[in-house]
């Protein structure tokens, strides 16, 4: 599991739109050389894996950049010697980020776009299309958000605030991301307390007359939140 926690963590960095400030604002992290390392080897891992899925477009490599020239200027070397052998793995990285195979990463994002629901709100096919940047934008955001609502659901149900419940309430990024674990990490819906909750306010709030009748404009109305909603309670025997 903890090699699950790392991967979602590098990912809201990586696809976010500010990487620098996601990595200055990660929870309980400081900006040290012991989180800077660590930072490094899922950086690693990170270019090691998805070059394999050839996930490689401008958005990522400029981010992984950013990322890297980030920990080179704000590492604290103890000598010259710790220095050069840092550069040499600054270096070896970004050499490899310039060599990465990037013919094909459409298929990367039309993945995760299946993966995620993320096509229940379209009337397309998205297989048929080169993808185009407003929808990897949400494929993006969507990633970058994983970690975040990992950490939500695998907290105790008394220790999570009535403000992060409503938050999950009718939201479609966090249908995506649940849609998501079920493929990746399973383990951790069921029986879910939380998204127990979370789903039959969701179906409450469908069923309302004010809503049908469009007329609740403070919650979004997806084919993927109610769809997937719906399916959830069905599957996990809540509704």
């Amino acid at each position: 599991m903890r090699e699950k926690i790392d991967e979602f963590f590098i990912h809201e960095i990586v696809f976010n739109e500010q990487p620098i400030y996601a990595i200055k604002n990660a929870k309980g992290k400081k900006i040290n050389n012991e989180y800077l390392n660590s930072l490094l080897v899922l950086i690693d891992d990170f270019i090691l894996v998805h070059n394999d899925m050839q996930a490689f477009d401008d958005f990522v490599v400029n981010n992984l950049y950013g990322i890297i020239n980030f920990i080179r200027h704000n590492y604290e070397y103890t000598n010259d010697s710790e220095k050069e052998i840092k550069y040499q793995f600054y270096n070896d990285l970004i050499s490899r980020l310039k060599n990465a195979l990037r013919n094909n990463d459409d298929e990367f994002y039309k993945q995760q776009f299946n993966e995620r629901g993320i096509y229940l709100d379209y009337k397309f096919n998205i297989d048929k299309f080169i993808m185009p940047e407003q929808l990897r934008d949400e494929v993006r955001c969507s990633l970058s958000f994983d970690n975040f609502f990992y950490d939500i659901l695998t907290k105790r149900i008394e220790n999570v605030s009535q403000s992060e419940k409503e938050m999950l309430t009718m939201n479609t990024l966090f249908l995506y991301s649940v849609n998501f674990f079920v493929l990746e990490c399973p383990n951790i819906l069921d029986k879910n307390l939380l998204l127990k909750y979370v789903l039959l306010e969701n179906k409450k709030i469908f069923e309302s007359f004010k809503f049908r009748l469009g007329l609740n404009h403070e919650y979004e109305k997806t084919n993927c939140l109610v769809k997937s909603s719906k399916q959830f309670l069905k599957e996990f025997g809540w509704s």
